[in-house]
């Protein structure tokens, strides 16, 4: 029942929970934007969920968009000529510094390419669910165009794929021998994913030569999120071991995470959505204050808490009380209003008075902030701990700073380069 006392999250909300890993989840877009296909998901009660298959399934391959738009013979998307394009520089012409560091016209054409592939998908997507027609010309929002967009998305993976290597050299963080072999690893499952069993380096390069992508690019791409993890253990140690106690709480503090258990009496049923009768609803805000009031009666935190998780199992509706028997952290709009104001409001191992929702009567405590709480699950599905989580975003904080000194400048080819002459 997480889902379900979990209200749609803001958009700051979103920001804020992405705000501890939001760096290591820019580096690894760098690695698949054009090698894995991009999945269709949704919002379900503030729970990001992959989306249920609708009656006609997103179209994600631009040949078939293409086929959709092109062959009624109504209309002819505008899009950019991406061969030519590429051809009107020499591949290794310097194009662009990076704090001083070199980039080549394919390097740079990778990121502007990347970018330029996902708009026009966009565009077609458009059209075939809504009938609209974009280019590059018409606003993304008041004062910026879509090829505006373009060049600045461009810029920033750009500044994000040379500033982070920049940052490792610097900091003289550097891939152990077992940490490349990985990296070999993950190539070698990349190229048998896309090319098949048995294919060689030379069918992966021409693969990626159909995105604009250099093999040697490619590696040095991969190598971001070896340098990203190794750098996090040098500062902060392995999943923040070298944080203090101190550090994650005040860390957990900042970010406004809250930490609460309840037990859940439903007004209504679950399946049905039919309200229960009046009786039974008094019964549950009767059978809540009792509760409430055998267990503000033990005065030890420790035996309160254990027979708050005894009492959970045995009387709570809440559908998520196997998933997490101990409780929830959570920040400010990811729980529904009631749940979450009567949850700060309570010191620490204070237990409510019933607090109705729209799903029921909560009998909510509060629990300390701790700093080896599970707040996730890594792409292994090994859990992430407070602590380690506060150890990316302070990684990302450094990292992010490092990245705002980063000085681009262009040649005057590039400058003058018009990108709308390629648009047919």
């Amino acid at each position: 029942m997480e889902e379900e006392i979990k209200t749609v999250e803001t958009e700051e909300v979103k920001a804020e929970k992405k705000s501890g890993l939001s760096m290591k989840g820019l580096i690894a877009l760098l690695l698949v934007i054009c090698i894995a296909g991009s999945a269709v998901v949704g919002t379900v009660a503030g729970k990001k969920e992959t989306a249920e298959p609708e009656e006609e399934a997103v179209i994600t391959d631009p040949a078939e968009l293409e086929e959709q738009i092109n062959g009624t013979g109504e209309v002819a998307m505008k899009t950019m000529d991406f061969a030519a394009m590429y051809a009107s520089f020499d591949p290794d012409e310097v194009v662009a510094t990076v704090n001083g560091s070199d980039v080549t016209w394919k390097e740079y054409f990778y990121w502007y390419y990347s970018n330029a592939s996902m708009l026009e998908n966009y565009f077609m997507q458009m059209y075939v669910y809504t009938g609209a027609e974009s280019t590059y010309t018409d606003e993304l929002r008041e004062g910026v165009t879509y090829l505006d967009y373009l060049k600045d998305s461009t810029d920033g993976y750009l500044v994000q794929a040379e500033g982070t290597l920049q940052f490792m050299a610097e900091h003289d963080v550097a891939l152990s021998d077992e940490m490349n072999a990985e990296v070999d690893a993950d190539i070698a499952a990349a190229i048998v994913e896309v090319c098949g069993e048995g294919a060689t380096d030379a069918d992966f390069e021409a693969y990626l030569a159909q995105n604009y992508l250099p093999l040697d690019y490619y590696r040095q791409v991969m190598t971001l999120g070896k340098y990203y993890e190794e750098a996090s253990r040098k500062f902060f140690g392995e999943n923040g071991s070298m944080l203090t106690e101190e550090e994650v709480q005040s860390w957990m503090e900042e970010k406004g995470y809250t930490i609460a258990n309840h037990i859940l009496f439903l007004n209504s049923d679950m399946e049905t959505g039919e309200a229960r009768s009046e009786e039974t609803i008094k019964a549950n805000c009767a059978k809540a204050e009792e509760i409430r009031a055998e267990l503000m009666a033990i005065e030890d935190p420790a035996e309160r808490t254990a027979r708050f998780c005894e009492l959970k199992q045995e009387l709570c509706e809440d559908t998520g009380k196997v998933a997490y028997p101990n409780g929830y952290i959570f920040v400010e709009g990811e729980m529904v209003t009631e749940f979450y104001e009567g949850a700060r409001a309570l010191q620490e191992y204070e237990v409510s008075e019933p607090i109705e929702s729209t799903y029921g009567y909560h009998v909510i405590m509060r629990l300390p902030l701790d700093t080896e709480w599970t707040m996730g699950t890594d792409e292994n599905g090994m859990p992430i701990t407070a602590r380690a989580q506060a150890a990316e975003a302070k990684f990302n904080e450094m990292l992010s700073a490092y990245l705002d000194t980063i000085e681009v400048v262009y040649s005057e080819k590039l400058q003058a380069f018009d990108p709308m002459a390629f648009v047919k």
